[in-house]
């Protein structure tokens, strides 16, 4: 396999695991706290290294839930947030980084510089084929 190829392997089974945890939490955005889960999941490097200080599935999650419940918080909204439901990516018409992503997305690649365009996902981008 080339590195390309294996790159780009990565990519979509990260992206895979990231839009599972946007479906899960109810959400269309994509965004980089569901690329966290989908890190601390992974069985590579990354993975392997947020595992070994001692971040589980289960504690990740409940951050992001504490994190978002901060948010709200600000807000004036006061609510537990809701149990992880079902993955329903195959019931939608597609996801999108939010755009705290993309904004990260361009500054760590630059893309802003090159005028690249951020990913985006609709129900024709490469991972919504995947059943």
């Amino acid at each position: 396999m080339t590195k390309n190829t294996t790159a780009l392997a990565a990519v979509h089974t990260l992206s895979l695991a990231a839009i599972e945890e946007a479906s899960r939490r109810g959400e269309h955005a994509v965004g980089v706290e569901h690329l966290f889960l989908a890190l601390v999941l992974n069985g590579q490097a990354a993975g392997q290294t947020l595992r070994s200080f001692g971040i589980t599935l289960e504690l990740a999650r409940a951050a992001v839930d504490a994190q978002h419940a901060d948010q709200l918080s600000l807000l004036g909204i006061h609510t537990q947030m809701p149990a992880p439901g079902p993955v329903t990516i195959h019931k939608t018409s597609g996801y999108e980084w939010s755009p705290g992503a993309l904004e990260v997305i361009k500054r760590a690649g630059k893309g802003e510089a090159r005028g690249a365009t951020p990913p985006t996902c609709s129900a024709n981008c490469w991972w919504s084929q995947v059943a």
